[in-house]
């Protein structure tokens, strides 16, 4: 399995920020401009924490913002089909390999996403069934997904503000002298992962 994160020149979406750079400054108190630059890269960086660097992992296990992913089977299993990084919106389409060596592409009719907080899949729809695919090829299935919240929670929204501010306040902490995120950060987050803490 390979998940990539599809570039908005491809058909991706625009990356969204779950929290305004206005908004995190009047958290952390700042009424000035000056540190507009570090404090947008602070946003960028808490959230990469929640959701992978390229929108494929991180901490919570699940998409953050909107996000158009790529996940790349080498075959069709016998039931559905698990979808990472939920919330699922929608999948955009489903093609494979055929024995032949052919693309083809399955109509969105034969398949249904069965939503989940947690496990989203992808099944098929009653009477379809998955195609063989060519043998060896470890990409012979692509489906197209997206996936993200329109409206980020309020509690994850306040996790990656503390996260701006922590980050904001310990800004030349190295080593020793680093200061863990409060215990609070972790309480907002525990109900949306998708996993055990890491």
């Amino acid at each position: 399995m390979l998940l990539t994160r599809v570039a908005q020149a491809d058909g991706g979406v625009a990356l969204t920020l779950a929290v305004t750079l206005a908004r995190a400054k009047k958290h952390i108190n700042v009424m000035h401009s000056a540190d507009d630059d570090e404090i947008s890269e602070f946003i960028l960086k808490a959230q990469a924490h929640l959701e992978g660097h390229d929108g494929t992992g991180g901490v919570l296990g699940r998409a953050v913002s909107r996000h158009v992913l790529e996940l790349a089977l080498p075959g069709f299993p016998s039931g559905s089909i698990s979808l990472p990084q939920p919330p699922i919106d929608a999948v955009s389409s489903v093609t494979y390999t055929d024995p032949d060596g052919a693309a083809q592409t399955i109509a969105a009719e034969n398949y249904a996403i069965v939503p989940h907080k947690i496990s989203p899949s992808l099944a098929l729809a009653p009477g379809a069934s998955w195609p063989s695919t060519r043998a060896g090829q470890h990409n012979a299935v692509v489906i197209r997904f997206i996936c993200g919240f329109t409206d980020v929670p309020i509690d994850i929204q306040h996790a990656i503000l503390m996260h701006v501010a922590h980050l904001y306040e310990n800004r030349g902490a190295a080593g020793e002298n680093m200061v863990a995120l409060p215990l609070a950060y972790q309480s907002l987050l525990g109900p949306w992962r998708t996993h055990g803490w890491v």
